[in-house]
């Protein structure tokens, strides 16, 4: 009698085991087949398998992670947010999670969710380039100039091209009055993206501060070229730079 009920948990362990490893292969196929969906553009279609995913395996990190993104592409930022959350309680070291969530937030304008989770981040992987930067904006944002400088500095010691981290370091530099250093990071987001508007806008005013008007109106009216929408505000400081000069 005690053989048999030996065998019958040994049983039922096996049965659950194997009921187990079938959940996570429907789950693995429910993901690639939402990941081509995604591709594809049919965003909810992906949403519906990523749920198949998650309903064959609960623990399926992955699948709650892709659902999260699907969800962030259809501005589903609190869908999106929840998904991440169980990603990575499923995952503590699922990093991506922890990024994305803190982009959601960020977009929400949860900045202090949004910060723990670049610190998160990069505690995990401190060679995260957008991290860094990401995290940059927020200090911007909350007139921590000089923490935003040091974060921007690190996302451009990896990645030196980043011209949006070359831009915002100017800003910082231009709020601590180093308008030097402003315009030296504001000419090299222009070297890396010639295109740049906001870039040769923004050089414009700390040419205007440090009463170099030519140079501004130069740099306001490539603005305004580059982009229209940036006409009339270029407009109006080329009418003041103008108004300096005269009186020169």
């Amino acid at each position: 009698m005690a053989g048999f009920k030996i065998k019958k948990c040994w049983l039922l362990v096996l049965l659950a085991c194997f009921f187990m490893l079938q959940g996570c292969r429907y789950s693995a196929q429910y993901v690639n087949r939402g990941l081509e969906k995604f591709r594809e553009g049919d965003v909810e279609g992906a949403i519906a398998d990523y749920t198949r995913a998650i309903k064959a395996d609960p623990d399926n990190s992955i699948a709650y992670y892709n659902r999260g993104l699907a969800k962030q592409k259809m501005d589903d930022m609190a869908g999106a947010v929840a998904d991440y959350s169980r990603a990575v309680e499923i995952d503590p070291t699922f990093y991506k999670a922890y990024h994305n969530r803190g982009i959601v937030r960020q977009q929400m304008g949860i900045l202090d969710e949004a910060l723990a989770d670049y610190n998160k981040v990069l505690e995990l992987d401190p060679k995260d380039a957008m991290a860094y930067y990401n995290r940059g904006t927020i200090k911007l944002e909350d007139w921590d100039y000089n923490g935003a400088i040091a974060d921007f500095d690190q996302a451009l010691r990896l990645n030196p091209r980043n011209a949006f981290a070359l831009r915002c370091r100017g800003d910082a530099k231009l709020r601590i009055e180093d308008f030097d250093g402003a315009i030296a990071d504001y000419s090299q987001a222009i070297t890396v993206d010639p295109r740049y508007a906001i870039a040769y806008f923004n050089r414009g005013i700390v040419l205007e501060r440090k009463r170099e008007y030519s140079r501004a109106i130069k740099d306001y009216q490539k603005a305004a070229e580059i982009n229209p929408r940036l006409k009339k505000e270029a407009e109006a400081r080329i009418k003041i730079c103008e108004s300096q000069l005269k009186r020169k």
